[in-house]
């Protein structure tokens, strides 16, 4: 198994415990929830079932018996549970009756779609838990979805019989850059981190769609078969996500969409103003539920009064639809890697990475014991002063800051006279709005190099390579 190191600990304690334990686990779908359970409690689980998507009660009762019968090995037929009460009281017997002496491990995979309107099964999962389950010293159970806001507010924040019932808590993040150059290895799949962060950029570190990558394509070919390609595994994938989380979804996805084409995000007030809907309880759950769910993420822009809040999309893959197959004017791959939108957007990407990636950064500054906050900044200007805009700013309780330029560059990038002079009025706009009296530091973040010449030395403070990031 890549990675998972931190969730696999949270696994094994639950396995060493002196009690019984729930846990929920979280996180985007195709982000990998159902191999790390299965392949980490391959010798304990002795029970695993999975919500059918948009199938009746009865057809979910039904699935739910046949995975009784073929974990306890019996030939003869189990009538189909006339409710969720009748099908918990089959897990009962069924954990009853098992050999086992140690821990078991009972895994209920995609819950929301079990959950259907008027099923009673949080009632009956309820009763299950708190009523018998919790009781014993011999099991873990764990709750999984792709819905992670369903998980979070129908359970965690469950205001019944499942308030502060969840024992242990795991929200399954894509793949590092790190994790992916090592999932690609584990495949004999041979690709230069330049390739591989490509990849990334536009599939994300999703394992199932890394999956598809063939050996020896280039990212130019994977994308031309997966995206560009009629019958291609992503080609709609986009589309299917939103309706398997959120039913129709159409605000969640226009949200998306909408914020998929600004590069710094958008406050609350600006979604609304675009999405022409009005302030309500609702929306800030369909945010809550874009944000549990990975699509976006709340990231700080720098500013004079603090900091201002900002949505912005971190799903790569669906930053890369809206942006090159939904829009339908580019018809293959070869069409869009020659135009400047892709130079631009690549770009624009890249800051993505490495604000995803910042651990990393802060690590190579050598700053890692030092308190941090990670935020961009732009200011229009005024009529004193020309604004700009800083990719990423680290604000460092040692009073400095480190002002972070970052290029997506393939060949070394040089630093011209006119570029340093365009960087050191920047960061004087930077101090004048924002009223800074932080030491700046200049720091480079290049996935292609930089050329060491006299502006590069007099200006640069520090520089960050791709190799950092991994």
């Amino acid at each position: 198994m890549i990675g998972r190191i931190n969730e696999r600990k949270i696994l094994d304690e639950a396995l060493q415990s002196s009690q019984s334990e729930l846990i929920a686990l979280y996180g985007r779908r195709r982000v990998g929830k159902t191999y790390l359970i299965r392949e980490h409690f391959a010798n304990e689980m002795i029970f695993s079932t999975s919500g059918l998507f948009e199938a009746t009660l009865q057809e979910q009762l039904k699935e739910f018996a046949s995975c009784i019968k073929i974990a306890s090995k019996n030939p003869m037929p189990i009538s189909v549970p006339n409710d969720w009460f009748e099908a918990f009281d089959l897990l009962k017997i069924l954990i009853d009756n098992h050999e086992r002496k140690t821990k078991k491990v009972i895994f209920l995979d995609e819950l929301p779609w079990m959950a259907t309107a008027k099923s009673r099964f949080l009632t009956a999962f309820e009763g299950f838990w708190n009523g018998w389950a919790s009781a014993r010293k011999d099991l873990v159970v764990v709750i999984c979805g792709s819905a992670a806001a369903w998980m979070i507010q129908k359970i965690e924040k469950s205001k019944g019989g499942l308030y502060n019932r969840v024992t242990k808590r795991i929200v399954l993040k894509p793949f590092t850059l790190s994790e992916t150059e090592a999932f690609f290895q584990s495949k004999s799949l041979t690709l230069s981190r330049f390739h591989t962060t490509e990849l990334y950029m536009m599939l994300g570190g999703i394992p199932h769609y890394l999956n598809q990558v063939r050996k020896g394509e280039t990212p130019a070919m994977a994308i031309e078969r997966l995206v560009f390609d009629k019958n291609g595994l992503l080609s709609e994938e986009f589309e299917y996500l939103f309706l398997s989380l959120f039913g129709e979804g159409d605000l969640h996805k226009q949200i998306v969409e909408i914020l998929a084409k600004h590069r710094y995000g958008l406050t609350r007030e600006e979604i609304l103003t675009k999405c022409k809907v009005i302030s309500s309880g609702w929306f800030t759950n369909i945010l809550e539920e874009l944000e549990a769910s990975g699509f976006i993420e709340i990231q700080m822009q720098y500013a004079k009064s603090g900091k201002i809040i900002h949505y912005k999309v971190i799903d790569n893959y669906s930053l890369f639809y809206v942006n090159f197959k939904k829009t339908k004017a580019f018809q293959n791959w070869v069409a869009v890697q020659n135009t400047q939108q892709w130079k631009t957007w690549s770009g624009l990407t890249f800051e993505n990475v490495c604000f995803y990636h910042s651990k990393n950064i802060i690590k190579a500054l050598g700053i890692s014991g030092i308190q941090t906050t990670v935020s961009s900044w732009s200011n229009r200007g005024d009529d004193e002063m020309k604004g700009g805009q800083i990719d990423m700013l680290i604000d460092r309780g040692d009073k400095a800051i480190n002002v972070c330029e970052i290029k997506f560059n393939e060949n070394p990038y040089v630093i011209t006279k006119n570029y340093a002079q365009e960087m050191r009025l920047k960061m004087t706009a930077f101090n004048h709005f924002t009223k800074n009296k932080k030491t700046l530091f200049l720091t480079f973040i290049t996935a292609g190099g930089l050329v060491e010449n006299s502006e590069a030395n007099a200006l640069l403070q520090s520089t960050i390579s791709l190799d950092d990031l991994f």
